[in-house]
């Protein structure tokens, strides 16, 4: 099976709702906002997040701009996820309840409690367990489209990742983790010589703004065409070198309180503060199996309950005697680069797999096989043959490093994916409902 990396669940976007967003009671608003290519998004959804973003913000005491203003950033972010949802619809994907669970209780691990100590929490916010727990079935949803469309266009050069696995290793006994905000004045591609300058205009005001005392979460909402826009602009803790490089670069030795920009990127102007800094220290432990699997790949013809059924029927063979799971995978796996080797995956960091696959597998005890497991690759019989935690310090740097290049360069994809897709959608916003 090929293997990719594990995607980064939206972390950073998932804490942050855990943390301090709430809800209010649903706008009953049922027009219409925009038409999206041949969906719709609608007036109670902008209503509804925006009176959300208001509650939290009188919460916080943290000034907003006007309404029409967020409406339109609201808008904007709904439409681009309308957009992604579509091609999740149009693929086929979908997300097992088994990874929402782990990603649930990957963000109760971070946050310091456990998962029923978050449902209380989120229940004396108001918040909807189950309406929380759509929030991060969709944000999963949209990493795995996000992967899916522009992993293979994501080129990792040796000698980047040489250059980064030699900064973690110099860091490593401590390090620097560091708690930012961010704006992004977007720039199209391409831009004109007067795009460039406007851009590059309003991001020296702003941050003019900022270092004389402006409210930097106002500016964010107001201006920061990034995904953290209506958050503020705040990304929440995260690791120096784990920054795209022009940020890393300038953050080097980082102080609380510094505000650093205009940087100029591919795809525009960022300014960003250092709302906090800590140190840490680290050691990379890596589980790492040993297994084998049968893939069974569906069409329209062969699907996905064919695909189970059949599954199952290889998992009585194999238990009966009847067949080995070496016989099995030679003859019905999908998977040209391990059916020839009755399955086998060999020694591997779970990391690096499929996170349904993963999850499977590390469920599993020695020798056991799994119950039919669907992935974004198909469906599998998978036989764990071993397991082991090891403390892989010097030989993670460079896959650590792998792993931080291409979610850093995944991510300035996604930026200009995400206008292509809009530029390309039929969009009709709803006359007189926001106004420029």
């Amino acid at each position: 099976m090929k293997k990719i990396k594990r995607l980064l669940v939206c972390s950073l976007l998932i804490s942050q709702l855990y943390v301090s967003q709430s809800y209010s009671a649903p706008v009953q608003v049922n027009s219409i906002a925009a038409v999206v290519n041949d969906s719709v998004v609608l007036q109670s959804e902008v209503e509804t997040m925006l009176e959300n973003i208001k509650s939290n913000a009188s919460q916080s005491k943290q000034t907003l701009p006007d309404d029409n203003k967020l409406r339109q950033q609201i808008l904007d972010r709904l439409i681009s996820e309308n957009l992604q949802m579509q091609i999740a619809k149009n693929k086929g994907i979908k997300i097992s309840d088994q990874s929402i669970e782990s990603a649930i209780a990957d963000i109760a691990l971070r946050n310091g409690v456990t998962v029923e100590e978050m449902k209380g929490h989120l229940q004396s916010q108001g918040i909807s367990f189950n309406e929380y727990r759509s929030q991060v079935k969709k944000d999963i949803l949209l990493s795995q489209v996000q992967s899916i469309e522009l992993g293979k266009k994501v080129r990792i050069p040796d000698n980047e990742v040489e250059a980064l696995a030699k900064q973690i290793s110099a860091q490593n006994v401590e390090r620097f983790e560091v708690n930012l905000s961010h704006i992004l004045i977007a720039l199209p591609q391409n831009p004109s010589a007067l795009e460039e300058s406007d851009g590059f205009e309003l991001a020296t005001e702003i941050t003019s703004q900022i270092k004389g005392g402006g409210d930097f979460a106002k500016l964010a909402y107001t201006y920061s065409a990034d995904a953290q826009a209506l958050d503020g602009g705040q990304m929440g803790w995260g690791k120096v070198e784990e920054l795209p490089p022009f940020f890393s670069e300038k953050l080097a030795t980082p102080k609380k309180g510094a505000i650093i920009g205009p940087l100029r990127s591919p795809i525009g102007y960022h300014i960003i503060k250092v709302n906090d800094v800590r140190s840490t220290k680290q050691v990379l432990n890596v589980t790492e199996v040993n297994a084998r699997h049968i893939l069974l790949k569906t069409n329209p013809v062969f699907n996905d309950e064919a695909a189970k059924a059949k599954l199952i029927e290889l998992t009585q063979k194999i238990k009966s005697g009847a067949m080995t799971f070496n016989e099995a995978a030679k003859e019905f796996s999908d998977d040209p680069g391990t059916a020839a080797k009755g399955g086998e995956l060999g020694w591997s960091n779970v990391n690096n797999y499929d996170p349904d696959f993963a999850n499977a597998t590390l469920n599993l005890n020695k020798n056991q096989l799994s119950e039919p497991i669907k992935s974004s690759f198909g469906w599998h019989l998978i036989e764990l043959l071993d397991k082991r935690t090891s403390d892989k310090t010097n030989e993670g740097y460079k896959e650590r490093a792998r792993e931080i290049i291409f979610n850093q360069k995944l991510a300035q994809e996604v930026q200009i994916w995400e206008r292509q897709l809009k530029a390309s959608a039929y969009i009709k916003i709803t006359d007189g409902y926001v106004k420029e």
